[in-house]
């Protein structure tokens, strides 16, 4: 339940966040300015609430914590196009920058604290993709025009609704017996960890020119909202078979 609502959010957002900015009047470089928000948190957040979660053996605490700092961004977004004020670039870099931010241990800290049970691993997260795909598909047949609420408020409500089933994960982990040794440099001396990295590096890069400008693409070639949706769908749906 908690990987369907979390990643439902992801469903809505991926798809339709550039066109969303677009409609706002934001493209070109001030476009890529509010998406750059996205790798640099994933560069600064990881670092930071993995520290926290292993330090202080937190889980389901830090998920609600995520949450609920991630629900506010887009519910402030919601409330004020219902105000009929435009938040502009400085709204719309803020708001994706702290949603950014605090969705990382969202999605890692369930990943570590479903991983810490003897379960399969594939078969858990694939209700992740399920959630992703419960909730492109119906919110591109709500979006009416690019500038729809019903992007910021759907957003909002997969968010609470992830933040409710959180109150039932886990507070904290389990002691563990054993520490992991060895320094971060002699980490980063170890082939198979660069070469890791590399590929990384790689899989990020390949996915810029996709996250950003894949759905302004399907929408100059005609393509609805619902044609959007349906095409991250398809995407969706190989992820789920994989895994």
């Amino acid at each position: 339940l908690y990987y369907v609502a979390s990643y439902a959010s992801i469903g809505v957002f991926l798809p339709f966040i550039s066109p969303w900015l677009v409609a706002q009047g934001i493209s070109g470089i001030r476009l890529s300015a509010v998406s750059c928000t996205r790798p640099v948190a994933g560069i600064v957040a990881p670092l930071f609430f993995g520290w926290l979660a292993d330090r202080f053996r937190l889980r389901g605490s830090l998920l609600r914590f995520a949450c609920v700092t991630s629900l506010i961004p887009f519910s402030l977004l919601t409330i004020l196009y219902f105000l009929g004020i435009d938040v502009g670039f400085a709204g719309a870099f803020f708001a994706v920058a702290a949603f950014s931010f605090f969705r990382v241990p969202m999605m890692t800290i369930a990943d570590v604290t479903a991983m810490e049970r003897p379960q399969n691993f594939g078969g858990l997260r694939l209700w992740g993709s399920l959630g992703f795909l419960f909730a492109a598909l119906p919110v591109g047949l709500l979006i009416s025009d690019w500038r729809s609420v019903a992007f910021p408020l759907t957003i909002s409500l997969a968010i609470l609704a992830a933040l409710f089933v959180s109150w039932r994960m886990p507070t904290k982990a389990a002691p563990v017996s054993t520490k992991t040794s060895g320094t971060f440099r002699e980490l980063l001396a170890r082939r198979d960890f660069m070469l890791m990295f590399g590929i990384w590096i790689l899989w990020a890069a390949s996915h810029v020119a996709y996250d950003l400008c894949f759905s302004l693409h399907l929408r100059d070639l005609g393509a609805k909202p619902f044609d959007v949706s349906v095409a991250w769908s398809m995407g969706t749906l190989a992820e789920v078979a994989l895994m």
